[in-house]
């Protein structure tokens, strides 16, 4: 009975280590490695009873099994707990000691010297070797509380470091990186499709218009907003740090420069970029 009764534990312990797996999918980073320690912890805890128990009373022995079966197995949810705790010590200890400084912005021109977007860059030393999401926010100065994506918040075109990554975003510990972000309108997309034209921009890009009844713009709201001519500073944060993040206590950050959305679309209709033909995630 008693051996029957450890089996059984093991196995709910064993299946309930696998449910943590599959928690860990949409949960903590830590969250298996900390289910492993856990498993090892309580099966060393039930078979060393199960050897202490076995050479006494048999109903008695087989009561006090299953009291510390129960106790090992609802110590289980905490494990959850636990590495919930511990990513976020780790997020906030990588995000206070990434240091951000030398920061710069400037106009991304064409070939031909017209405003295409905004360079964005700055030198980063990080406090371990490591993978680390580090992304640029940068958006006008309309930022209401529950502000919705804004077609003149940039996105990433183009990403590059010095000295050289050789896997992505997996920075080493003691570096300065020089690290610059080329990026555009969140509305210039690129073209799923590109056609061979002696044009690489209109071959490459297209505007993404809002599609009528499933967005909140309307195409002449769209366009009022995306053909702005009132320069301004942006506002800027990088994901990953406290740089320009608001809840870290630093305040807000702008860029050095003043950006006109009006000049980026002139810039287009120039190149004869088009309307995107269809409503795609871009390339």
């Amino acid at each position: 009975m008693l051996l029957t009764i450890t089996i059984v534990f093991t196995l709910l312990q064993v299946v309930f280590t696998f449910l943590l797996f599959i928690t860990s999918v949409h949960g903590p980073n830590s969250l298996p490695s900390f289910a492993i320690i856990w498993l090892g912890l309580t099966q060393l805890v039930i078979w060393l009873s199960h050897g202490k128990f076995r050479k006494g009373d048999k109903i008695y022995m087989a009561l006090y099994q299953i009291i510390i079966g129960l106790v090992t197995t609802g110590t289980g949810p905490g494990v959850f707990f636990i590495a919930e705790k511990y990513d976020a010590y780790k997020w906030n200890f990588r995000m206070e000691n990434t240091k951000i400084y030398d920061v710069r912005d400037e106009l991304l021109l064409t070939e031909d010297g017209n405003p295409f977007g905004i360079q964005f860059s700055f030198k980063a030393e990080f406090p371990e070797t490591n993978y680390y999401y580090i992304s640029p926010l940068l958006r006008p100065q309309i930022n209401p509380s529950g502000r919705k994506p804004y077609p003149n918040d940039m996105r990433v075109l183009n990403f590059s470091a010095n000295p050289p990554l050789k896997r992505e975003y997996y920075f080493k510990k003691g570096v300065v990186y020089d690290i610059v972000f080329e990026m555009v309108p969140g509305y210039l997309w690129n073209n799923p499709q590109p056609r061979p034209v002696k044009n690489k921009l209109k071959a490459k890009f297209c505007m993404q218009y809002p599609i009528e009844n499933v967005q909140t713009l309307t195409r002449n709201e769209f366009e009022a907003i995306i053909t702005n001519d009132i320069p301004d500073k942006y506002e800027t944060m990088l994901h990953g740090t406290t740089y320009g993040d608001y809840h870290s206590g630093k305040g807000l950050a702008y860029t050095l420069n003043e950006y006109n959305p009006h000049d980026f679309y002139t810039t287009y209709k120039k190149n004869q970029i088009e309307e995107c033909k269809s409503y795609q995630p871009a390339g």
